[in-house]
């Protein structure tokens, strides 16, 4: 009866760690997706739905760097040109609409 119960936790313990081993591949894969997607992409300027011009990548200057600006503007770029970075705000917005959540100057309209 003891023996059973190790072999049937020594196959519980190899489906886990296979799982485990799963689980490391498929979040690699995603991330490793996402750098090729930001670096081969071509980077767009302008966001028409936020109707803005997009960060440009900032010049590089040692007064910039003293100052602790240059990698802030850095993550602001990166921040804009994320790959599918509009489709992701899309998805955003829309979840946020299903949690009741409004957006910009909608009106709060009151029935009774």
């Amino acid at each position: 009866m003891k023996f059973d119960c190790e072999k049937e936790n020594e196959r519980k313990n190899k489906i886990i760690k296979r799982m485990q081993l799963i689980n490391i591949f498929v979040f690699a894969l995603i991330i490793l997706t996402l750098s090729l997607c930001s670096i081969i992409m071509p980077k767009k300027t302008i966001s028409e739905d936020e109707k803005r011009a997009l960060t440009k990548y900032p010049k590089f200057s040692l007064e910039e760097i003293m100052k602790g600006k240059y990698f802030s503007q850095i993550e602001s770029f990166y921040n804009d040109t994320f790959p599918f970075r509009d489709k992701l705000l899309s998805i955003d917005s829309y979840v946020d609409s299903l949690k009741g959540l409004r957006e910009g100057d909608e009106e709060i309209k009151l029935y009774k």
